[in-house]
């Protein structure tokens, strides 16, 4: 029987103590990084011709250890395939060859003979990340062994994976399985790189072959008059839609939005709007990224703007639900206060000018929260929108709308210095209020 060497892997004293009882004679060596550095050690103490190594990950229970290569393969390193997985845990090393060619690479070894259908390996630890943020579960999850599953909403049960390389051109691969990348095999030495989002990781490689996870929609209405028969619409290709309605204020209705939510995020959809007939929900947020919000484009049908004003909007929750109180958020636009990302698919049609104060309500606040911008920034496109909203409008309440668009401006260039009045644009009565001081005698 020749040397053997077990190379643990961590989280595997059970599987160790197995084989010790079949092998006494063998060795345990930590896993030094890479599986070729703790073979050159391990060849050291070899007192035979070969030197079996095994990966204390591989479920070798069955596997024939009396093994004798012919004479003319006996200068090769015969290695066993882990399942799918060409660099596998189980090697019969020729010491003497070994230590002459002294590899930079184990694969780039002179004579390998890889042999198919060796023993699978024992299941990877799993941690479910749930609705947490991927990279932070990652980071502060203890690993006892080389690999580990992280999953959120999808189940890895039926997962038809192909196990990751522990030596060889690509070890140390993070491997996603869906196109959300909410199931991945983690290797442990991705815990020391990965920092604000998975793409941080050097090594990294996706494999699309499990269905993402649905997230929720919601339907956001208060008062405006097509809410109803927006939401039939909605409801008639989508029937699995939520809806919430009659909430006072923008942060509190997508809390309540939230709260009724089941999905790590949520598409919310505003009642002023009319699903877009090329929609589909299919987009699907990436976890290998930090969490945040992702706004669609919406068509202004009165002034023909197309951006993410009145657009779908897909939701994190815990950002939702952990956000500070409105009144302590610096900012005009409750979205944007967080991590945002813009997404340039068109998703509704934006028919909000019903009557004159809804088109006046909508170009007010739209234009406040320009003008902020552009002061900030300075930005063209942001000027030309600004611009656009206070000179095009068409259809039955269009003067409300440039109504509407030039008090919003007029008041932010009022009131920009002072927080307090800015916020109160978020308040449904306000506004109501507000419009009645300007236009009582004038509708």
């Amino acid at each position: 029987m020749y040397d053997m060497c077990i190379i643990s892997l961590g989280g595997d004293k059970e599987h160790c103590s197995s084989l010790l009882e079949r092998f006494p004679h063998a060795r345990v060596t930590r896993y030094y990084n890479d599986v070729l550095s703790t073979i050159k050690r391990s060849v050291c103490y070899a007192r035979t011709t070969h030197m079996w190594v095994v990966l204390s990950c591989s479920a070798c229970d069955c596997f024939d250890f009396e093994f004798e290569p012919v004479p003319w393969e006996r200068y090769q390193i015969h290695a066993w395939s882990a399942g799918d997985q060409k660099y596998g845990d189980i090697m019969l090393v020729p010491v003497h060859e070994f230590k002459q060619q002294d590899p930079e690479k184990l694969e780039w070894f002179r004579d390998i003979n890889y042999h198919p259908d060796g023993p699978a390996r024992h299941a990877w630890p799993a941690f479910f990340a749930g609705d947490k943020d991927l990279t932070q579960c990652i980071r502060n999850t203890p690993f006892e062994s080389e690999y580990a599953w992280f999953t959120t909403g999808t189940g890895l049960m039926t997962v038809p994976y192909v196990e990751p390389a522990l030596w060889g051109e690509k070890h140390h691969e993070l491997i996603s399985f869906s196109k959300d990348n909410g199931v991945n095999l983690v290797p442990r030495e991705a815990k020391k790189q990965v920092v604000t989002q998975v793409y941080d990781y050097h090594n990294l490689h996706r494999r699309t072959q499990v269905d993402s996870q649905s997230q929720d929609i919601i339907f956001i209405s208060y008062d405006e008059p097509q809410a109803d028969s927006n939401y039939l619409l909605l409801q008639q290709r989508f029937p699995n839609a939520k809806r919430v309605h009659g909430v006072n204020g923008m942060e509190k209705a997508l809390r309540a939005a939230a709260e009724v939510s089941k999905t790590p995020w949520f598409y919310a959809m505003f009642a002023k709007t009319r699903l877009h007939e090329d929609w589909d929900f299919g987009f699907v947020p990436d976890r290998w990224q930090a969490p945040k919000h992702y706004v669609f484009n919406a068509v202004n049908t009165i002034n023909g703007l197309c951006y993410g004003h009145m657009g779908i909007i897909l939701y994190h929750k815990n950002t939702v639900l952990d956000a500070p109180p409105w009144e302590e958020i610096d900012g005009m636009d409750y979205t944007m206060s967080f991590g945002t990302e813009s997404i340039p698919i068109i998703s509704v049609y934006g028919e909000f000018a019903t009557d004159p104060y809804r088109a006046w309500r909508t170009a007010f606040r739209e234009s406040a929260k320009l003008s902020q911008w552009y002061r900030e920034n300075g930005c063209v496109e942001t000027g030309y929108r600004l611009h656009t909203w206070s000179s095009c409008a068409q259809g039955p309440h269009a003067k409300w709308v440039l109504r509407g668009a030039r008090d919003g401006i007029a008041y932010y260039e009022q009131h920009h210095m002072d927080h307090t009045a800015l916020k109160q644009m978020f308040r449904w009565d306000w506004l109501e209020r507000h419009f009645q001081e300007l236009y009582a005698l004038d509708q």
